[in-house]
């Protein structure tokens, strides 16, 4: 069952969705406008580590003092550096979440799964 854990930050509280056991974290940051059961069961493929969950801020969650990807960077990063300082961490970020995700630079993560950011990635590739 997933526990909701509340980490404090500058900009506010980033709630997060999952358990916490000391292994290393995979860290869900959704969509905008997904539903609050957005890949609740993620978990039951990566059993060997702890899985969070997190939607963007505002959706299912507190809104932040600002509202822009940079500001939900920043929070992120600070839950991210406060809650779990030094653990091995990657991060799927799917959508905006996928945008968030590739602005962290928290030192715990280790690693990006960006799925569909909403980039324009024409030319960027031969």
């Amino acid at each position: 069952m997933d526990a909701r854990i509340e980490v404090d930050t500058p900009l506010g509280p980033i709630w997060f969705w999952g358990r916490d056991t000391g292994r290393p974290l995979l860290v869900v940051i959704t969509g905008a406008f997904n539903p609050p059961d957005y890949m609740w069961r993620i978990q039951e493929a990566f059993p060997t580590a702890d899985v969070v969950r997190a939607h963007l801020p505002g959706n299912h969650c507190p809104e932040l003092r600002e509202t822009s990807i940079a500001a939900f960077v920043r929070a992120y990063d600070a839950a991210l550096t406060r809650r779990w300082p030094g653990r091995p961490t990657m991060v799927l970020g799917v959508s905006t979440g996928g945008i968030v995700a590739l602005g962290l630079r928290a030192p715990s993560v280790r690693r990006l799964v960006v799925i569909e950011p909403p980039l324009m990635t024409a030319g960027v590739w031969p």
